[in-house]
């Protein structure tokens, strides 16, 4: 019982001697420590200047290009928007809706030189989108494709899409304001 006793004590007279050194270390917490840390929406840049859709889990993306002349090009890419990345050729199909209207949009694939047979990273439409598409914030449907054996459907709305982040004096926009004149809001929502 006294060697018990004098180990026991030992180990006491240690850990106060020893303890935590660099005491120097040591703050207060202040509020700033305790702020929320605002959220980060992980963007890419489209490399072609066209709408950038998320495939998968972050694990493609899709650039939808309309040219002047209407023409659509959609370019497969990596997560990071970075790198071609083949799909299945005969895969890639193009759904878009005007109103109550769908218009399937023919894309022929364009393979880029080292991609498989049956294999493209970009795909061209094969006649003008319908004149009611000016642009990439006109498009609104699906678009779907294969990539590595797996079958993706996304939404494509360019108008969702488009940057809202701008003044809001001298645009009509669709969107409920609440009171008239209330326009304390953001458009996060929108982008899905």
């Amino acid at each position: 019982m006294p060697r018990l006793f004098a180990l026991t004590t030992l180990a006491c007279l240690m850990a106060t001697f020893v303890g935590c050194s660099g005491g120097d270390d040591y703050r207060e917490v202040s509020d700033s420590d305790l702020a929320p840390v605002e959220e980060h929406h992980h963007t890419h840049e489209a490399p072609h200047g066209g709408l950038l859709i998320e495939v998968g889990e972050h694990e493609y993306n899709a650039e939808l290009v309309v040219a002047e002349d209407r023409n659509l090009t959609v370019y497969v890419l990596s997560a990071h928007a970075e790198a071609p990345v083949p799909a299945a050729a005969d895969s890639v199909k193009l759904s878009l809706k005007n109103g109550e209207e769908t218009t399937e949009v023919a894309l022929k694939a364009v393979p880029q030189e080292g991609e498989a047979e049956g294999q493209a990273s970009q795909f061209q439409s094969e006649q003008p989108l319908p004149e009611a598409i000016a642009d990439t914030h006109d498009l609104a449907g699906s678009l779907s494709l294969n990539i590595a054996g797996k079958d993706y459907t996304v939404t494509v709305d360019g108008h969702a899409a488009h940057d809202h982040d701008h003044d809001h004096e001298g645009h009509d926009h669709d969107h409920e304001h609440g009171e008239e004149g209330d326009h304390d809001h953001d458009h996060e929502h929108e982008k899905e």
